[in-house]
């Protein structure tokens, strides 16, 4: 649990960065930010399926 927050949190932060210092850049980062928290979704989904 506290690993998927930081993984939120830094996920934020970057988007913020990113917004901030490379607007041209925005929605690459927010796609990619998108997959990677489904990616784990599922990944976790499926621990928890085998539990």
């Amino acid at each position: 649990m506290i690993a998927q927050e930081s993984l939120f949190n830094w996920q934020r932060i970057r988007i913020a960065r990113v917004e901030a210092t490379q607007p041209d850049h925005l929605q690459q980062v927010l796609d990619d930010a998108r997959e990677l928290l489904a990616r784990q979704l599922a990944e976790d989904d499926a621990m928890i399926q085998r539990a």
